[in-house]
């Protein structure tokens, strides 16, 4: 059963700090907050086995973001990363922390780069109508993921607040951007199928 809590913890990849949100086990799993106050990074997004795994974004400091999919505490999948402020920014794939797949990099000064990425370089340059078209189909496919995420975290939710410690007092929940009064004790007494 998922609880909500905080604890001081290392997602790897260098990312480690203060998470707050759904945890499993003694580790974060769900929806949750990772914020690394000495050098200002926070990732908020799913969580899995401890690792960023679904959707997130990351912050770096005040300079970088990465909005999209991850895997195993790497950008993989669909996402998008903007640099300095937005000064450039890469939509498309990722693998294993790398731009890898269909993508197109934009600059400050309109220019862009459009193809097939490998390991972060340019590898075949193509008409950038292509590319979208792959972005659209890769953006749809990693939406009906995410949605199914959402909803086996959800249910995760609904079983801790059904648990009968809580059944008999009325709360206000906090749950991710999500806020909701609930009746703990119809709450408790109902079934979800």
């Amino acid at each position: 059963m998922a609880r909500v809590g905080s604890i001081m913890w290392d997602a790897s990849n260098g990312w480690n700090g203060e998470y707050h949100g759904q945890m499993k086990a003694g580790r974060p799993h769900g929806r949750g907050v990772l914020r690394d106050d000495a050098d200002g990074d926070e990732y908020e997004g799913d969580f899995q086995n401890g690792k960023f795994h679904g959707k997130g974004t990351a912050t770096y400091g005040e300079l970088d973001q990465y909005d999209g999919e991850w895997k195993e505490s790497k950008k993989h999948g669909h996402g998008v990363q903007s640099y300095d402020f937005g000064s450039a920014k890469y939509d498309g794939q990722w693998e294993e922390d790398k731009m890898q797949g269909y993508g197109i990099y934009s600059y400050a000064d309109g220019s862009m780069k459009c193809g097939k990425w490998e390991q972060d370089k340019l590898k075949l340059e193509l008409p950038r109508e292509e590319v979208e078209a792959a972005l659209k189909a890769s953006k749809r496919a990693a939406q009906k993921e995410h949605a199914a995420h959402k909803l086996s975290y959800d249910a995760g939710l609904f079983d801790l607040l059904k648990n009968p410690k809580y059944s008999a007092h009325r709360h206000t929940v906090s749950y991710g951007k999500r806020m909701a009064n609930v009746n703990m004790q119809t709450l408790a007494s109902s079934t979800y199928a």
